[in-house]
């Protein structure tokens, strides 16, 4: 237990108020001067140079104070949550402790929300310091530097600066250990605040502002609901009720005034990102803003009017509740949409891929804008119980209502909504929860409406054409790469020597790849089929899949997986995970895996052996081995690739993105490519031992993916307007020269494939040719190496 002094306050409520409202009012008019001197630049000169930051990787300042200063931060959080539970000062009200927790949060919330909207880029992004930024005030409000922006004010200031709140929480009972807090706070701030300006991350000045907007939001919400001017607002809010009619005055217990207030704080709460994104937006009115909020609103209110009854809505409150807050943290953070394709593709994520999604901020969106409400909620009493007509009268009146406001709002300004919505189409897709709910129905409906049972069989007549005499069976490894974009392959003309390895090797790389998808749960499956990606999308029956077909021709097949599964391509074939080693092989090597989690490595691991225990009578035949990577699957970029592997620093090591400077970003993704690119180079020494088959490599990547661009990150965009860099894919061919399948071939031909139009549409029918597989599904058209053949 703490130690407690029961000493009270040496200065009345209303003296000291007065006091701290002068000295706030001060430090602003110090803050502005200093904004208006050019102290900033003075100062960030002194720690770097047109070379960068030498501290900006220093284990004390990116390390100790940074890292480690936004861990002990949320240590402080939980301490709060357990005080308010279990005091930890005991001479606390109740009132107190709930209030000390709550501004907390508010004031971490506002800053990362200041920070979100602002257009300033950070130091270390100016051309001064090696960036490509040009220095602007962050009064220039709404004009882009040319950075990347976001960078004001100090975000880890917040992490000192957003617990001043225990100063005012403490003092009434504990003046003392409320002093030595206020000190503590403000100490740890200025170190941190430091550090940031030691790295290049942030100005003084945003460490300044971070400071004053928390303790200014701090002092104001202890003045209004706990201070000396409480009773004053608590008399100005009861005599407004008073003067209200009767049916503006509903009762917080009732469920249609629940369903209301939680409409109100979905939609003009959870959906910051929206209002943010249309803030962005230079061709939209603050007007249009305004009426698409309450037009959202109103949206909300509706459908929860519908469900307005009394045991329904105390259940189903706090689950939206819950998801709007986890929605508003991911659209924010990443940019991302959420389709009934990104709902399937979340469904079939893995505890891996989940995990590496998890942050403390994730935690506190969801507390915020989930849990507090619903903690409020979950704590009316009970309503009384009213007539079954009354209540449906009640909640048909209230869907009536928001049908008519959303109605007259539209109208009102028609033209700005239609003109909106036609140039940015993803707008729809981020109205919280409304269409994560709606994409969900549909996701579920399109599950149910598929017939149950096996999938339809295909290439039923599958077979192999003979071989000439003396030829050897096939072997094609097929490399089924994750999240990598074909831009930033060095062998596509990109400035980075992401592809070393393979750049010494006499591989094909086509570099004008379409994927089928965005997300792996919609590519994969549409890769492996024959029909391509428009028909693949309207089938109504499921069917086998390239695997399924080639294993009836009589190859031998296996799939080798190093992610999440494979989407039930492989359920038919033998299959394994990289962590299910074969009779008698070597353990793993130490390094290799961390956890469950393994390197991309470790798919080569025993393969010998895991060839060996095959269907002897197949492999005489050949081979087609699947090898399904981890690749570049995001955020945490940082993971796909080894120690010994990370030629380009800084690299982002965090999985909130939006947090690293984009080069940092960049740097971790290109990192995870160098990685494919070795592991690329060791699949085809391997395959160079294999002198019973005539082996080939084929790989290429299920989709691209977003690091940053017009502010989107990771992937799934719906596919009608998905960016390039989520569909434009890399697709690499090796052949040895002396192989069989390449004396067949016409000579430079595969090189005259590298700049042909190609989509995954052509993998099917491209590695049935590849192996000599025929079948009725096969298109010769289709077939990549179709032309090519003498």
């Amino acid at each position: 237990m703490l130690v407690v002094s029961p000493s009270l306050s040496h200065l009345p409520a209303r003296r000291s108020w007065r006091l701290e409202s002068l000295g706030t009012w001060l430090s602003l008019g110090v803050l502005l001067l200093w904004d208006a001197s050019g102290l900033d630049l003075r100062f960030a000169r002194y720690w770097g140079d047109a070379g960068g930051f030498a501290w900006r990787e220093h284990w004390l300042t990116a390390g100790v104070l940074h890292e480690g200063g936004r861990a002990l931060a949320w240590v402080v959080v939980a301490l709060l949550v357990v005080n308010v539970v279990r005091p930890l000062w005991r001479l606390q009200s109740r009132r107190e402790r709930v209030w000390w927790l709550a501004v907390t949060l508010a004031c971490v919330a506002l800053i990362a929300l200041l920070k979100r909207a602002s257009t300033t880029s950070c130091p270390w992004d100016l051309t001064e310091f090696g960036g490509v930024a040009r220095h602007l005030s962050h009064w220039r409000l709404g004009v882009a530097d040319g950075g990347g922006g976001h960078c004001f004010p100090s975000g880890h200031a917040s992490a000192a600066f957003a617990f001043l709140g225990g100063y005012f929480a403490l003092r009434r009972a504990y003046p003392r250990q409320a002093r030595a807090w206020l000190a503590g706070v403000l100490l740890a701030g200025a170190l941190f605040g430091g550090a940031q300006l030691a790295r290049g991350a942030h100005f003084p000045s945003h460490t300044l502002w971070t400071a004053w907007i928390c303790w200014a939001v701090t002092w104001l919400a202890w003045g209004v609901s706990t201070g000396p001017a409480r009773p004053d607002v608590t008399r100005a809010l009861t005599d407004a009720r008073r003067r209200l009619p009767d049916w503006l005055r509903p009762q917080a217990s009732q469920p249609l005034t629940q369903a209301w207030l939680a409409a109100l704080w979905m939609g003009l709460l959870a959906n910051w990102p929206l209002w943010l994104k249309l803030h962005g937006m230079a061709e939209v009115r603050p007007l249009f803003i305004v009426a698409f909020a309450g037009m959202v609103t109103a949206a909300t209110g509706a459908v929860l009017s519908v469900l307005a009854w009394p045991r329904l809505i105390r259940g189903v409150l706090p689950v939206l509740l819950l998801a709007s807050g986890a929605l508003a943290h991911f659209i924010g953070s990443y940019g991302i949409v959420f389709d009934a394709a990104m709902v399937t593709n979340l469904l079939q994520t893995d505890w891996h891929e989940t995990r590496d999604l998890l942050s403390w901020r994730l935690l506190l969106s969801v507390a915020l804008l989930g849990g507090l409400p619903s903690w409020w909620l979950l704590r009316r009493p009970a309503a009384p119980p009213q007539a079954l007509r009354r209540q449906l009268a009640h909640n048909v009146a209230a869907f009536a209502l928001a049908v008519v406001v959303m109605a007259v709002l539209a109208l009102g300004v028609f033209a700005d909504l239609s003109s909106t919505m036609r140039n940015d189409k993803t707008l729809r897709y981020r109205v919280t929860p409304l269409n994560a709910v709606y994409s969900l129905g549909s996701a579920a409906l399109r599950a149910q409406a598929g017939p149950v049972g096996p999938p339809a069989v295909i290439g039923a007549d599958a077979h192999l054409l003979p071989r000439a005499p003396g030829a050897k069976p096939p072997l094609l490894l097929l490399v089924v790469g994750e999240t990598a974009r074909a831009m930033n392959f060095s062998l596509n003309g990109y400035a980075r020597p992401t592809n070393p390895a393979l750049a010494r090797l006499p591989v094909v790389s086509l570099r004008d790849v379409t994927s089928c998808g965005t997300a792996t749960a919609a590519s994969l499956p549409c890769m492996f089929s024959p029909l391509g990606r428009e028909a693949f999308g309207a089938q109504k029956q499921p069917q086998e899949n390239l695997l399924d077909v080639l294993q009836r021709a009589g190859l031998a097949v296996l799939w080798l997986d190093n992610q999440s599964g494979c989407k039930g391509l492989c359920d038919r074939v033998p299959n394994a995970f990289t962590r299910q080693l074969p009779a008698g092989a070597v353990p793993l090597p130490a390094g290799l895996c961390d956890g469950d989690e393994c390197q991309d490595e470790a798919l080569l691991h025993e393969l010998d052996r895991r060839v060996a225990a095959l269907d002897p009578m197949r492999l005489q035949r050949g081979l087609v081995l699947v090898m399904h990577q981890m690749g570049s699957h995001g955020p945490a970029y940082f993971k796909r690739s080894p120690p010994d592997l990370k030629p380009f620093q800084p690299e982002c090591r965090s999985n909130a993105l939006q947090q690293c400077a984009r080069e940092a970003v960049v740097n971790g993704y290109d990192n995870s490519i160098v990685s494919t690119d070795r592991l690329l180079a060791h699949a085809v020494s391997w395959l160079q031992t294999q002198r019973g088959f005539d082996p080939g490599l084929l790989y290429v990547s299920d989709h691209g993916e977003s690091l940053g661009e017009n502010g989107l990150y990771l992937h799934g965009m719906p596919y009608a307007f998905a960016p390039r860099e989520q569909t434009h894919v890399p697709m690499v061919l090796w052949l040895p020269e002396q192989g069989d399948l390449a004396a067949s071939l016409k000579p430079g031909c595969l090189g005259g494939l590298r700049d042909r139009p190609t989509s995954h549409d052509q993998l099917f029918h491209t590695v049935m040719g590849w192996v000599g597989a025929r079948a009725d599904v096969y298109q010769p058209a289709r077939d990549l190496l179709a032309g090519c053949r003498a």
